[in-house]
């Protein structure tokens, strides 16, 4: 089975707050999740649902009261749009992937100002819960010719294939015992002579298809 990932993206700076309180970011990721608890049980995950957004928001690296949104290996200090994204993901039932993994601090700055003197984390992936563990790591790729003054941030991701039910393939087991009522025997008998039959009468009637194909078999036995 084919398994896929849904990757959004989004690229703004957001300095007016209206627009990320009710803007395009919130259209992408959806309204918060019901939930579903009680039958959570009884309904199959979908695929994994990948934001990425560049919303110059910084988070930080506490986590207190937000334990299922973020890890503790942010960079700097939470601001205000910082602690918007940390509601919108939490309301989304999403985790932000940059604050779970331990790394030094140059594989998690995602911009550097052009003196070289300001640096942040202001770009962040965020994935849902329940992919959480496939979450393998998130870092900065520093190497990567982008043309731009943000890093580039690469997420790896390990998705399992569900096996192939395999119940409908299973060969169909024959009922030999049968063969000892006399009535069966009588009826498989007549059934096997007749189909042998067959095959002798297609024999007989293409010789010459027969013979190329003991030709062929003498060539294969020969060889």
């Amino acid at each position: 089975m084919d398994r896929y990932v849904d990757v959004v993206s989004e690229l703004a700076c957001l300095n007016d707050p209206e627009s990320y309180a009710g803007g395009s970011f919130m259209l992408l990721v959806g309204p918060p999740k019901p939930d579903r608890s009680k039958d959570r049980g009884q309904t199959r995950h979908g695929p994994p649902h990948l934001p990425t957004c560049d919303l110059n928001a910084k988070v930080g690296d506490e986590n207190i009261g937000a334990e299922r949104t973020m890890g503790i290996h942010g960079c700097g200090s939470i601001i205000n749009k910082g602690e918007r994204l940390v509601e919108l993901c939490a309301s989304n039932d999403l985790v932000i992937g940059g604050t779970l993994f331990e790394h030094p601090a140059i594989h998690k700055i995602t911009w550097y100002s052009p003196n070289g003197r300001d640096k942040n984390q202001i770009y962040h992936i965020a994935i849902n819960n329940i992919w959480k563990r496939p979450l393998l790591d998130v870092r900065v790729k520093r190497g990567a010719d982008v043309g731009s003054d943000h890093l580039l941030v690469i997420a790896s991701i390990r998705l399992k294939l569900r096996r192939t039910d395999r119940s409908d393939m299973h060969k169909k087991r024959l009922d030999v015992n049968k063969l000892k009522d006399l009535y069966v025997r009588k009826l498989f008998t007549i059934q096997l002579k007749n189909r042998f039959q067959a095959l002798s009468e297609q024999e007989k009637n293409s010789p010459q298809e027969m013979e190329n194909i003991n030709h062929l078999w003498n060539q294969v036995r020969t060889s």
